[in-house]
């Protein structure tokens, strides 16, 4: 019997003004009512792991589930035998800055919220940006997550994201995204709590 190869297929379902932000580019209302994320990213994923005979782990920013239709499409992705995770409540880029109060709301808020619209406690995490720190660890073990899939070993990754920020400053343009990842971007590739052996 040969053994079939393991695969983890995840995808972030970030909305069009989560990017804009990161850009230093204008939102609007237009660009939340498209909910491209959920009108053509989410089906054309939902199509390909049909195909590919593969399951995902979805990570969804619980603020998004307000909107009946993306509670509606997950409901479909939890049909079709796809796991839905949490990717914070509101997306902030700069979770490891907020004191521990706001913090506990942001996760917490995120997990209850998904249960609520799902039925099914998420058991996951990803921050946005991929910035993580311990006391984001501490919350996310008080709300029971039992993994988080935060941190992104790729050097290339946080040295462009740092030049991108550098050059929208000197167009005068805010970026969203927060500073830092140089100590995610060397973490061992294998499971680990960081700040822990």
């Amino acid at each position: 019997l040969t053994p079939r190869p393991q695969l983890a297929v995840s995808l972030d379902l970030d909305e069009v003004h989560h990017h804009l932000a990161i850009h230093g580019l204008p939102k609007s209302g237009a660009t939340l009512e498209v909910r491209a994320a959920f009108r053509c990213a989410l089906p054309r994923a939902l199509d390909f792991a049909r195909d590919a005979g593969i399951r995902m782990t979805l990570f969804a920013v619980a603020a998004d589930l307000d909107d009946p239709f993306v509670a509606g499409a997950l409901r479909v992705a939890v049909e079709q035998g796809h796991v839905v995770e949490s990717h914070s409540a509101t997306h902030p880029y700069d979770l490891v800055n907020w004191p521990d109060a706001e913090l506990r709301r942001e996760v917490a808020g995120s997990f209850d919220r998904i249960e609520a619209v799902l039925g099914r406690r998420p058991v996951g995490f990803r921050a946005p940006g991929y910035l993580i720190d311990e006391s984001v660890f501490d919350r996310l073990v008080e709300a029971d997550a039992l993994f988080d899939a935060s941190y992104l070993p790729s050097p290339p990754y946080f040295l462009a994201k740092t030049v991108i920020r550098a050059a929208l400053e000197l167009l005068g343009r805010y970026s969203a995204s927060s500073p830092g990842g140089r100590a995610m971007s060397v973490a061992p590739r294998l499971p680990h709590r960081p700040g822990r052996d």
